[in-house]
Formats: structure tokens, sequence, C-alpha cells
């Protein structure tokens, strides 16, 4: 799974229910980020009046892509018939040297380490429905060889398979401005999210933007009023080691409200948010190209509040 291969300890622990985890879970077993996924809007982005791709994913199929399409701008949709799985939708263009069938063969790998093409591909966004939701992302295609990849994720057992299948970009884009009016800006780098000093609640579009040099992906969390960098990230080390930092928040303290696709430096992807007043978390957990320490763990969390 493309979200395991970068960040595998995570998954399993919010996902799979890791013993690390167990007396949260125990204690409050509706409360995980899993329980409170939060409903998809995107009328803004349909009111663009962009190109579409509707792409429609059951519980072992994904319709809708064409093998060809003209470069330029398109809203991508992703309409989840699932029975239980959230289906993430990445769009990129993978190296010279990494084939479809070794990217596929990778995608579906249990390993833990991060292949060297992931860092080397062209990752532009893409959506992320929840089972019965619709999801859309606002992505630029250029001109070349494309591949869109499917990443399927369960709470229960057994874990669905990705899929991957090509895409054939024709053309040449017609020049576009890049900033969509009124989004809301978010650039990623190494190791941060900057975001406006002041956000404002209701229904926005996010432009997504990379400046740093290697790709990266937003995990956003609700999180309570008050919270702390430094206690995000006691957070993370205490799912993955088992030992509660002292000023740790609890599993049950975090919400779910949207995870990314990977957004490769140089690329933007705008997608549809609706937040609530209150706490949030933006997070990465790519693997560091030359660490392999978790993007998180080297420092890119960043609170913010909505008002």
């Amino acid at each position: 799974m493309l979200r395991r291969i970068s960040s595998l300890v995570l998954v399993t622990v919010f996902f799979l229910g890791s013993t690390a985890v167990t007396t949260a879970q125990d204690a409050s077993p509706v409360s995980s980020p899993t329980a409170q996924r939060p409903a998809r809007d995107i009328s803004l982005l349909t009111a663009l009046g962009l190109p579409e791709i509707n792409l429609v994913a059951t519980d072992t199929d994904v319709t809708g892509l064409p093998t060809s399409v003209a470069a330029g701008r398109y809203l991508v949709t992703l309409e989840d018939q699932t029975t239980d799985q959230e289906v993430e939708t990445y769009m990129g263009i993978l190296p010279a040297s990494t084939t479809l069938d070794q990217a596929l063969a990778d995608l579906n790998s249990n390993s833990e380490e991060t292949p060297a093409w992931a860092y080397d591909a062209t990752w532009a966004g893409g959506p992320n429905p929840y089972a019965g939701q619709t999801d859309g992302a606002v992505v630029d295609l250029t001109p070349g060889a494309w591949f869109v990849a499917f990443d399927r994720q369960t709470d229960n057992d057994p874990q669905p398979t990705d899929t991957a299948v090509a895409l054939d970009v024709t053309g040449e884009a017609a020049a576009t401005p890049m900033a969509i009016a009124g989004a809301v800006p978010v650039n990623m780098k190494e190791f941060t999210f900057e975001l406006p000093a002041s956000i404002a609640s209701g229904p926005q579009i996010w432009d997504l933007g990379n400046t740093g040099t290697q790709p990266h992906f937003m995990v956003l969390w609700g999180v309570p009023d008050g919270t702390t960098m430094t206690q995000v990230l006691g957070t993370i080390n205490s799912f993955m080691t088992g030992t509660p930092a002292a000023d740790a928040l609890g599993f049950e303290d975090l919400r779910d409200i949207y995870d990314t696709a990977f957004i490769s430096p140089g690329q933007h992807t705008w997608i549809q948010l609706n937040l609530d007043p209150g706490t949030y978390a933006a997070v990465c957990f790519f693997a560091d190209k030359d660490t392999g320490q978790l993007h998180a763990l080297e420092g890119m969390i960043t609170v913010f509040t909505v008002a």
C-alpha cells in the first residue's frame, strides 16, 4: 500500500489496532480517528467549471478512467461505493527506470522501506473518499505517461489489493493561472507546513503546494484546544513505542479530518475542506529520503486554529 510504504508503523497503530493503543481503544472504543470521519463536500471544486474525470470505486474495481486525456487542469472525483474501504487516489509520473508492473508490486508489498522510485516519481495529488462518500481534487496533468494508483485501506481483514493503471496525457497544456482565487495557501517543505496566520471556518478550497526537496502529504487531525506541537510529537512517539509520554494526547483526542495524496516538489493540488472552529494539527508521515525517519518525527507538525 502506498500509505503503508511511507508510514507502516503509524498505519498499523491507527488502523490495525496495535497493542500500543489497546488501552485507549478499550476505554473509548468509538473515539478513534476512524470513528469520526467527516462528510465530504466538493461543491466549491465543482463550481470551478473544470473538465472532470469521474471515477467510481467498488470493492474490486475502479471505473471511469480514460486511457488518454488532453493535458490540462482537471477536477478528479472518486465515488467510493465500497463496503468499508477508504480508497486513496495517487496520480503521478513514474521515473523512466521504473515500470508500472514494478511499481504495482511495491504498492502491494509489506516492506517497511520506501522504494527509491517513490522519491523520484512526480506525485500530483488525487481524491481520498471514505466508503459511501465522493471526494475530489484538482490536479494539473502535464503531457506524458502518467499512472493512477488506488490505495485501498480497511479496518477489517483481509486487506484489499491495490491497483494501478496507465494514463496517457497528450498535447500541450493551455496556460492556466497557478492560483485559484480565494484558496487557502498551504506550503509544504522540510520540515513544516506554512499556513496563513488566520483561517476562517466553513467550506473552502485549500491550495497544497510543495516547495521542498522531497514528497510530502498532509494528515489533518482535529485536536483539543490548547494542544502544542510538542504534545502531538509526544503522541506520535507514544503510539510508535507503546510508552506514553507524560503530556501526550490520548488516542481518543484525535479526530481524523483528511489525508491528502502525495505531492512532489514543484507540484500543487487543490482540495475542499469544511472546518469547524477549533484546533487542528497538520502532520506529514512521509519517510525521509536520507534518514528513513518519518517527517513528523523531524518536526513536520504544525498546530493551528480555525476561527
